[in-house]
């Protein structure tokens, strides 16, 4: 005979919690933010309320809160796909973005450089080594004091001038993030392949159209230089960042 049964669970701030039960399904009817759920036959899927596995048979269930704060929810375990078609009460919609501000992950920074006679300015989103984060660039903008041709690469190499550490978007309580910005300028560009370039006007804000972000592991960098001598220029990055599992 097929059962069904509801969990209550409670995770610490990235803590884990085993749950020995078999089933073929389950589903995060409620939880505070994101979790992992990783089954003895699979691994870890990120989950938020409303979403689960089917069709996926299991004899233990690992849940990781994934939002750094306590996690509190409960899951369905079903060894047949439970069917629930009622709609009650309000219907909430999850923003994904929304819950990666209000978990500290979202963040942004700018580099604002002053021209350098001779020289090519630089500006860096650094994910430092060691910092157990994938840095995730998700959009970028850039605009020149001068008429000017602007190229965007990989560069690990720390640029030589701290400018410091990007800013949580969430207004109060989140913690430091890993991403550091840094500048430079340089007789010749540092950044030996480009992933994207393009001509600029002078003092007009250009935003880069990613299809897809950037990922920095740990180490790795990404560079915005202008191709113009003793130019001014200011870079805005901005992403996320998720702890390496």
């Amino acid at each position: 005979m097929k059962s069904t049964r509801s969990y209550d669970f409670t995770l610490t701030a990235n803590g884990a919690f085993v749950l020995p039960v078999s089933g073929s399904f389950f589903r995060i009817l409620t939880s505070t933010g994101q979790l992992e759920v990783q089954g003895d036959t699979f691994g870890r899927v990120p989950v938020y309320a409303g979403q689960g596995l089917r069709n996926q048979d299991f004899t233990k269930l690992t849940l990781i809160d994934k939002t750094g704060a306590a996690n509190i929810g409960t899951i369905l375990v079903s060894d047949g796909e439970f069917i629930d078609d009622r709609i009650t009460g309000s219907v909430t919609v999850i923003d994904s973005a929304y819950q990666l501000t209000l978990t500290g992950q979202s963040w942004a920074g700018s580099v604002n450089f002053t021209a350098t006679a001779g020289n090519f300015p630089h500006a860096q989103i650094k994910n430092p080594t060691g910092s157990g984060k994938n840095v995730v660039v998700t959009s970028l903008s850039m605009t020149s004091v001068a008429a000017a041709g602007a190229g965007i690469g990989f560069l690990s190499a720390d640029l030589t001038t701290a400018v410091g550490g990007v800013t949580a978007k969430l207004s109060t309580g989140a913690a430091a993030l890993s991403a550091l910005l840094k500048s430079q300028s340089n007789a010749a560009s540092l950044i030996a392949n480009y992933i994207w370039t393009a001509n600029l006007s002078a003092n007009s804000l250009v935003a880069v159209p990613f299809a897809k972000p950037i990922v920095l592991k740990p180490g790795d960098g990404v560079a915005v230089v202008m191709t113009s001598v003793a130019d001014g220029m200011q870079v805005n990055f901005e992403g996320e960042e998720y702890s390496i599992t």
